[in-house]
């Protein structure tokens, strides 16, 4: 399978054979995150969201807000969810939470939908140890890749790279707590899911700071648990009846 690591180089090719664990929650991870295509007008982008619940006929992803589209006032002509065997469908935002960069996609997939959205099992605690492994689309690539890591410690961004976050997205809340890790992510993995090593979804990929002076860079995530996702669908349903 696709896998990125730190210091080494890759092509999308890159490919290892892992044992029986890893490759069945690659083959999870596969099949229950998304690809997001987004265009504002000629300017197109992309990153990574993962099911995390459906009704009969629409599917529910999680993803960063940056992804989804940051701002309220963008001029966003498209925005596409394409699942792991290729078919893609029209995707609306049902919420922002933009403290946490986290958005609500609602995927219409009718009659497919109970093929095609597989919701993923998430933490009911947020972790502070263990094995952390992100997962996404990186660098424009089609290949759903695998970055595997541990997490090193949670707390603010400064906390976590010695600088202030000076890049917060609008609304975003900059003293927020991440989970870091050491994965190996790269542009497009945003929005996409982590898990921990039983197969639960335990935080949403964010970002990458580089530390140059030490070589390395500190990946960046948003933590999320059932009960989080839970209410947020009860509130995205209780809004869909309200006349």
């Amino acid at each position: 399978m696709p896998t990125l690591r730190a210091g080494a180089r890759t092509n999308g090719c890159n490919f290892e054979m892992p044992d029986l664990n890893t490759k069945q929650l690659y083959e999870r991870a596969q099949s229950q995150s998304v690809r997001i295509n987004i265009s504002e007008g000629a300017v197109g982008g992309h990153g990574t969201g993962v099911a995390i619940g459906k009704t009969a006929d629409t599917c529910y992803v999680a993803t960063a807000n940056h992804v989804a589209g940051e701002r309220h006032n963008q001029n966003i002509t498209s925005r596409e969810v394409r699942f792991s065997d290729g078919s893609a469908f029209p995707a609306n935002i049902e919420m922002r939470v933009p403290s946490k960069d986290l958005s609500i996609l609602s995927v219409r997939t009718g009659a497919d939908t109970e093929r095609l959205c597989q919701p993923a099992k998430i933490a009911e605690q947020r972790p502070t140890s263990g094995e952390a492994t992100s997962f996404g689309f990186p660098n424009q690539s089609n290949a759903f890749h695998v970055s595997p890591g541990a997490i090193n410690r949670n707390g603010t961004y400064q906390a976590l790279t010695g600088v202030p976050y000076s890049e917060a997205m609008r609304g975003e809340n900059p003293n927020r707590s991440f989970i870091g890790s050491r994965a190996q992510i790269h542009s497009g993995y945003s929005g996409g899911p982590t898990y921990n090593n039983r197969g639960e979804v335990i935080a949403i990929n964010t970002g990458v700071h580089p530390d140059e002076r030490r070589m390395r860079s500190q990946t960046l995530l948003t933590p999320i648990t059932q009960n989080e996702m839970n209410a947020y669908l009860r509130r995205i349903s209780e809004n869909s009846r309200r006349p």
